[in-house]
């Protein structure tokens, strides 16, 4: 199996790409990295995974614009939240299922399913008491990189 490479800020994912790694075949996927959605610029999608010569890449939205109602259809731009832990997790099993049905199929969606309930086990596992929040992840230390 190749090396997956993740972005710093999305590392924390690894443990659940692990807890599913017999279920999908990962050994053509290079990496998981994050993006954020430009301030002034409309949201297309949360995740994608690209493939380019045989080699999948996944990526996942894990900022979001955040946005202040002024009330009569105004707002206002506040930056970026973090996206909750529960839909990068969704997000995720979503595209790993891609890796092994490629096709939007009931298939596929039974696959994503059994794929998010693996790792909402592993966040059992881990001790995760909150899917709905945006501080269970962070960026993370070189010590703390090192242990991955």
């Amino acid at each position: 199996m190749s090396e997956i490479r993740y972005s710093k800020d999305l590392l924390w994912v690894k443990p659940y790409v692990d807890a599913v790694a017999e279920m999908v075949p990962l050994n053509r996927l290079t990496s998981i990295t994050g993006y954020k959605v430009p301030i002034d610029k409309v949201e297309q999608c949360s995740a994608l995974i690209s493939k380019c010569a045989g080699w999948y890449r996944i990526t996942i939205r894990n900022y979001r614009p955040d946005y202040e109602s002024l009330g009569d259809g105004k707002f206002v731009k506040n930056g970026h939240k973090r996206e909750y832990v529960a839909v990068i997790l969704e997000n995720l099993s979503h595209e790993l299922a891609h890796l092994k049905i490629w096709e939007h199929t009931p298939d596929h969606l039974l696959l994503q399913a059994r794929l998010l309930t693996r790792m909402a086990r592993q966040a059992k596992k881990q001790g995760l008491k909150d899917t709905f929040n945006r501080t269970v992840y962070r960026k993370i230390s070189k010590e703390e990189e090192e242990q991955f």
